[in-house]
C-alpha cells in the first residue's frame, strides 16, 4: 500500500521531471513569440498608415542570395522618406519587385524605420517562436531525458 509520504514524493518527482529545463525553454519560446506579436500589434495600432513604392531591391550583407526591399513613401509632413525593410527574402521567393505599391506603417517620430504592413513581414517570426514552443510543450517530456 502506498503511504501518504511516498505518494507525495512520487507526485513531486513527476512534477519536477515534467517542469524542467526543456519545459522552461519552450515556455520562453512561447513568451518571446507573444511579446514580439504584441509589439507588432502595438505598431499596427499606433503607427501611421500610408502607401509606398518599392524603389529598390538590395542584397542582404548577412547571407548569400538574400534580398530586402527599399520603400519610398510620403510621410505625414509631405516629405518623401526612404526605408530599408530589413526582412530579407531569397531572390526566388521575393514577394516584391521594383515599382510595386505596398502598404506601409511608420512611427510618426522616425519614418526611416517603416515596415511593410502585411502579415508575413509583421508576424512570421512571432508565429514561428509560438509554434516551436507549443510543439515542444506537446512532446512527451521523456524525449528529453537520457536514462
Amino acid at each position: 500500500m502506498l503511504t501518504e509520504i511516498a505518494f507525495i514524493q512520487m507526485i513531486r518527482k513527476q512534477i519536477f521531471k515534467t517542469l524542467t529545463l526543456p519545459t522552461g525553454m519552450f515556455l520562453i519560446f512561447i513568451g518571446l513569440g507573444l511579446w514580439l506579436a504584441a509589439t507588432n500589434l502595438y505598431k499596427k495600432h499606433t503607427w501611421i498608415y500610408t502607401t509606398g513604392t518599392v524603389s529598390d531591391i538590395k542584397p542582404d550583407k548577412k547571407g548569400k542570395d538574400r534580398f530586402y526591399p527599399v520603400v519610398e513613401f510620403a510621410a505625414a509632413t509631405g516629405e518623401i522618406q526612404t526605408a530599408e525593410v530589413k526582412m530579407s527574402f531569397s531572390r526566388n521567393r521575393l514577394p516584391y519587385k521594383k515599382g510595386d505599391r505596398v502598404p506601409v506603417i511608420y512611427p510618426p517620430d522616425n519614418p526611416e524605420t517603416a515596415l511593410i504592413n502585411n502579415f508575413i513581414v509583421l508576424f512570421s517570426v512571432p508565429c514561428i517562436f509560438i509554434l516551436l514552443g507549443t510543439i515542444g510543450l506537446l512532446l512527451p517530456s521523456e524525449l528529453f531525458y537520457v536514462s
